[in-house]
């Protein structure tokens, strides 16, 4: 479990209930824990020449930050915004302005300010992103040819212009982006473009890894003592 059960009210309830379900234990982790895994998720699906990587992974509750050199992790934070909170937060009864991505940006820009000198003075020669959100914005830059592959700092202002556009999430009719993901994405790509400015970046390759397989690197990581 992650961001939602660590935050949840009822979620020592919820855990009884559904440890019985599934027959299995459940752990909730920490913040940075759900770095590390991300990161190793990262590096064992991710075939990328350069060595030093900066990671994100824009989740619902949460926006992990990483900087790692092969299987060598520098710096690890865990920051309490996501699409999911964002979006509810900032783009009320989900209307989409102007004025609303402003403020989402700016509340998204001090989370990360604190990371800010520790992290660009790592270094990296590659930025990458990973999970839903960053899945999502790959798929409608792909559709409408705003990227090649990559999501760059320029395909996701036109995003962001697109959504503004469209006025509001009932609206929403860019090719690309699906029905599951209309009510999130404002606040996806607000923090994502705030990732953008703070850190200074041009480009950023999605990776196919993250979390899950991060866990099932990890266990069998613990199996070939080798965690």
């Amino acid at each position: 479990g992650t961001n939602a059960l660590r935050k949840a009210k009822n979620g020592r309830a919820f855990l009884k209930k559904a440890g019985k379900v599934l027959g299995h234990p459940i752990e909730i982790i920490a913040g940075r824990e759900e770095a590390r895994l991300i990161y190793l998720g990262v590096i064992q699906t991710l075939s990328l020449d350069t060595k030093r990587k900066f990671v994100v992974d824009i989740g619902g509750g949460s926006t992990e930050c990483i900087v790692g050199d092969g299987a060598e992790i520098f710096e690890a934070d865990s920051l309490f915004m996501g699409c999911v909170s964002y979006s509810k937060r900032f783009f009320v009864d989900g209307y989409i302005t102007e004025e609303n991505f402003e403020q989402a940006e700016v509340a998204a820009r001090a989370e990360l300010r604190p990371l800010v000198a520790i992290y660009r003075s790592r270094g990296w020669d590659a930025a990458v992103g990973c999970s839903g959100t960053i899945h999502a914005v790959q798929k409608i830059l792909k559709a409408n040819r705003w990227s090649q592959g990559t999501i760059t700092k320029k395909s996701v202002k036109l995003l962001k212009r697109s959504l503004i556009e469209c006025g509001h999430v009932d609206e929403l009719d860019i090719p690309g982006l699906l029905e599951n993901r209309k009510s999130v994405i404002a606040g996806g790509v607000a923090i994502l473009r705030a990732v953008f400015s703070v850190m200074k970046l041009e480009e950023m390759t999605p990776s196919p890894g993250a979390l899950r397989e991060g866990v099932l690197f990890d266990l069998v990581g613990r199996l070939q003592h080798e965690d």
